[in-house]
């Protein structure tokens, strides 16, 4: 389905709406891989949605910044969701979009995040230092998807090598690089108020969790300890055997979270 021929999205299930929202380079297909598994997320409503200029929302006309995109999201939630207390789960550049959405909507339970983006602009942001922790070979084939994997990926082992292939190559090959290029050279890409954005998030009374990889090599982990100080209603948790994948890195830490996190909502 589309909104406004601009926003592709899936939609499963019925009760409380959850909104999915991928990261950079990525598509829908990474987050339902990986959600879908959990039994817990059968009992929402959840809307898968492709961001735009990623897998099949290519309609980019008219936007030129992170707001924008921003602005489009909260319409679409607004128009899907209704009077009903929506979830917010993110990942990357997503979950960048889900603080800031929990600011501007009136009806959030909760918000979820991994490895989130707090500072758009990468030269400002402390990374980690990446290491592969090889559990069980897999063999270089030298191609491209390969040294994508072992750049993103702390575990290697065919597993995550497979879940990889499943939940990140197939937005990489929709990824409208230009567009997003465009925004980034612009300086648009960081939302107007980020120096804001967590205490802003401090002012709400719902649950926040957020979960970070130490060998994070795209947006690290330090940056995220200095800002959420100062949000009290953060649940934070540090994956020490995770890098940026966190999700294929080890998916049992995501779900265990995701089980309490879902928890918390319900008696919010």
């Amino acid at each position: 389905m589309f909104f406004k021929e601009r926003l592709f999205y899936q939609v499963y299930g019925q009760g409380q709406p959850i909104y999915f929202l991928h990261g950079m380079s990525l598509s829908q297909v990474s987050m339902s891989a990986l959600y879908e598994q959990f039994p817990e997320t059968k009992q929402f409503r959840r809307y898968y949605v492709d961001l735009p200029g990623m897998g099949q929302s290519q309609n980019v006309t008219g936007l030129t910044s992170s707001d924008q995109v921003a602005d489009l999201l909260a319409a679409f939630i607004t128009a899907t969701a209704g009077n009903a207390a929506v979830i917010l789960v993110g990942h990357s550049y997503g979950g960048y979009l889900c603080d800031e959405l929990a600011t501007r909507l009136q009806h959030v339970g909760g918000v979820f995040t991994t490895c989130p983006v707090v500072i758009a602009d990468s030269a400002d942001r402390h990374v980690a230092t990446h290491r592969n922790q090889v559990v069980q070979p897999v063999p270089d084939d030298g191609s491209a998807a390969m040294q994508g994997y072992r750049f993103i990926n702390v575990v290697i082992s065919p597993q995550t090598w497979q879940a990889y292939q499943t939940q990140s190559l197939p937005g990489q090959r929709q990824y409208n690089r230009q567009f997003w290029d465009q925004i980034k050279q612009s300086g648009k890409y960081s939302l107007e108020d980020e120096a804001q954005l967590f205490a802003n998030l401090a002012k709400l009374n719902i649950p926040i969790y957020t979960i970070l990889g130490r060998q994070d090599n795209i947006v690290g982990y330090q940056d995220h300890l200095q800002r959420l100080g100062h949000t009290p209603n953060q649940h934070v948790v540090i994956d020490d055997h995770a890098g940026h994948a966190l999700g294929i890195d080890d998916p049992g830490l995501v779900a265990r979270n995701w089980q309490s996190f879902l928890g918390e909502c319900r008696h919010a």
